[in-house]
């Protein structure tokens, strides 16, 4: 029952408001300014994640540098 009293009134807020998040990506309008916002912001935050990845990458690259070095082996 308590399910219900949560639920029920956020199904019906669902149903109502879902004109209203709307965007123009959802409406596929091409030469929006919100659209090509987001195409920029989508690209950034890609840049920032494989920048974060190469780090990262750097990272394991050097512990695995300095494991062969302590353990005087030459190959790399």
């Amino acid at each position: 029952m308590r399910i219900l009293k949560v639920f029920v009134p956020l199904f019906f807020l669902m149903l109502v408001a879902s004109p209203i998040w709307a965007c123009s990506m959802c409406f596929k309008d091409p030469n929006a300014s919100m659209t090509s916002g987001l195409k920029q912001a989508m690209f950034i935050l890609l840049i920032a994640l494989f920048t974060v990845f190469a780090a990262f990458l750097k990272f394991i690259w050097s512990f695995r540098k300095r494991s062969h070095m302590f353990n005087g082996s030459k190959e790399l």
